[in-house]
């Protein structure tokens, strides 16, 4: 098993790097700084040192790490891409942008800890293997050098530049330059990415076309082209550039780029056998250039989102599969009090833990409210969404949004206050009137009993009034009731017709109408309805007085019933002049009436009771003159 050292003050930053290793291979050491991992650690138990440059030590902590342990590869996880050249020259054999790919780490280590493993068994040999000569020496020599560039460089300017001056030293060749495949469709060509031994005006000012010249012959034939064999069009560039051989660069699946050499600086042409390894070192090179372009083109994307989120007033928040927070935008720093030392542990444990869950799922969370406990009390809106892996089937973060709310919620609830004070004020006016209304009779009987002038006669009408008006509080009582209700009482098998009768007898009396008949239609001694007999009599009640109210000298109601799957059907229909659309759509709020007397308060306390039952209550559109009609939709009892 290989030892990594972590030296970082993240504690987190080490913890996702030794997840993203295998276990059974690499053990991760954590250290808070260089000096300490000098103190702790021998230089025969590390293999690999790994160096976080968030705590600004970089520099000082490489040398004094390439110091203690000569002869350890020491891996740079940089914040900037533009530190990777002070990172190499401070003694580091690597440098990789943040975030750092599990993928890429572990792909690095194996190659590069690969020959020190070949060299551990080989010392356990029997017999040494015969001395290489000096020429395969050097030559190995050569290549191992230019695997060390490619490996450590993920910046393609730097790693083209340190790539051409590399070869140059090994081929002796004066002149030379490397052309890049570019992404414009209306010039598709070669740009020249870096040149030597030739002014840089000259160079950078050709490219070479697809269409014709090098890059058309490279790109059809895919071989080596001298200049003494090329067309025309390309001996023209050969001669602007100042070189006698073409070789081109393949990723093994695509012609990515065009080396250009000029001979030997003794003036001697190259040997086949020898354009044989430049094209073969040239091959790892352009492997390496096309991952270095595609770990640019991700740090620029991941950097312009991260600039888009950095302009959102809504907070927002990126973590990352293992937990860490990788970004935290201005707004969520403010809200969450974050630093840039502050990890995932930092935010509330509610989003923590909705964090989590999005992440074991894979599904977005339900959006939802939080409110802080800083003091602020701010109310958010939170929602939480997994990001896919650009290269995988797997997540590669959470982006945690959360909206300020507070100045919404506070005019929602100033909002339902007002409506409240409202409703308050509008029934108080209600109630005084109806009582009011209730009361004049009242105060007149007693006033003229207090008289003694009352005859049998006159006792006989006063106790009429009395009467009237005694139900009509008790009728406010009721309704007043059922609407404070949240629940049912009582709830058992309710007979549907002997309720109904009971309730058009109630609504008879209230209404004076000795003469009123109810047709009673499709409902048997049998039929029954899950709840409360008291409540569902109140609320027939209601409806059949309205419906008594609204016929002329000769009320009639007519009410039929019928099965609709697992519940009844009950319309209730009158002689009156019906429901006008207006009527239809508010006759059912309280304090809603077309009549001078009573509070408006019959179908509100009817919705109210039909609602508790899980029933449904629908006014029936019907012609003006025509009747009107209410429909109650009541369960059945079980």
């Amino acid at each position: 098993m290989k030892t990594l050292l972590v030296i970082t003050r993240d504690a987190g930053f080490a913890g996702s790097i030794g997840a993203g290793l295998d276990p059974q291979l690499w053990k991760i050491r954590h250290a808070a700084g260089a000096p300490a991992a000098i103190g702790q650690t021998g230089p025969s138990t590390v293999d690999a040192v790994l160096l976080d440059d968030r705590a600004g030590r970089l520099a000082t902590d490489a040398e004094l790490i390439r110091q203690a342990f000569p002869s350890v590869p020491v891996i740079a996880a940089l914040d900037q891409p533009s530190d990777c050249n002070t990172a190499l020259s401070s003694g580091a054999t690597v440098a990789f942008t943040k975030p750092l790919r599990s993928g890429l780490l572990q792909a690095w280590l194996d190659h590069q800890l690969a020959p020190r493993e070949s060299n551990r068994s080989s010392n356990t040999a029997t017999a040494s293997p015969a001395p290489l000569p000096e020429k395969s020496l050097a030559a190995l020599d050569s290549v191992a050098g230019l695997a060390s560039i490619v490996s450590r460089n993920l910046e393609p300017a730097a790693l083209t530049r340190e790539f051409l001056l590399h070869l140059r030293e090994i081929v002796g060749c004066n002149r030379c330059a490397v052309y890049v495949r570019n992404e414009d469709p209306d010039n598709a060509g070669f740009d020249c990415a870096h040149a030597i031994g030739r002014p840089a005006a000259t160079v950078s000012t050709t490219t070479l076309r697809l269409a014709s010249g090098i890059g058309a012959e490279l790109n059809f034939n895919g071989r080596v082209l001298r200049r003494e064999t090329a067309t025309p069009d390309a001996r023209r560039e050969f001669a602007e550039i100042g070189a006698e051989v073409a070789i081109p660069i393949l990723d093994r699946e695509n012609l990515v780029g065009i080396a250009l050499l000029d001979s030997r600086i003794t003036g001697a042409a190259f040997t086949d056998q020898e354009l044989v390894q430049i094209f073969k070192a040239l091959e790892t090179f352009g492997i390496a250039l096309s991952r270095a372009r595609h770990h640019a083109a991700v740090a620029a994307a991941e950097s312009m989102a991260t600039g888009v989120l950095d302009t959102l007033e809504t907070a927002c928040c990126v973590v990352g599969s293992n937990l860490k927070l990788l970004h935290a935008n201005p707004a969520a720093r403010q809200i969450f009090s974050l630093t840039d030392d502050s990890g995932i542990h930092d935010l509330p444990a509610v989003l923590v833990s909705k964090i989590f869950t999005a992440l074991r799922d894979r599904a977005e969370q339900a959006r939802f409210r939080h409110t802080t406990t800083d003091g602020a009390g701010r109310v958010l809106e939170v929602g939480i969404r997994p990001i896919p892996h650009p290269l995988s089937d797997g997540l590669h973060a959470v982006l945690l949004a959360a909206e300020d709310v507070t100045s919404i919620e506070q005019s929602r609830r100033e909002q339902a206050d007002s409506a409240s004070r409202r409703f308050i004020r509008s029934m108080a006016e209600h109630f005084a009137h109806e009582i009011g209304n209730t009361l004049v009779p009242l105060s007149t009987g007693q006033q003229l009993m207090a008289s003694g002038e009352v005859d049998a006669e006159m006792m006989q009408g006063l106790e009429g009034v009395f009467s009237s008006s005694v139900r009509r509080i008790e009728r406010l009582a009721g309704q007043m009731q059922f609407l404070s209700r949240e629940g049912l009482q009582n709830v058992a098998a309710v007979p549907l017709a002997e309720t109904i009768g009971d309730a058009f007898e109630d609504a008879r009396k209230r209404a004076g109408a000795e003469n009123a008949t109810l047709d009673l239609q499709g409902v048997t001694e049998a039929d029954v309805v899950r709840g409360e007999r008291k409540a569902l009599r109140q609320a027939f009640g209601e409806i059949l007085l309205n419906a008594l109210q609204s016929n002329g000298e000769d009320p009639k109601v007519r009410v039929v019933a019928r099965r609709a799957g697992d519940a009844f059907e009950i319309d209730i229909h009158d002689d009156g002049a019906g429901f006008s659309a207006a009527e239809r759509e508010h006759a059912t709020e309280p304090f809603y009436s077309n009549r001078t007397v009573g509070m408006g308060l019959g179908l509100a306390v009817t919705r109210q009771i039909i609602e508790l039952h899980e029933g449904r209550l629908d006014i029936q559109p019907s012609a003006i003159g025509f009747g009107g009609c209410v429909r109650l939709c009541l369960p059945l009892a079980d």
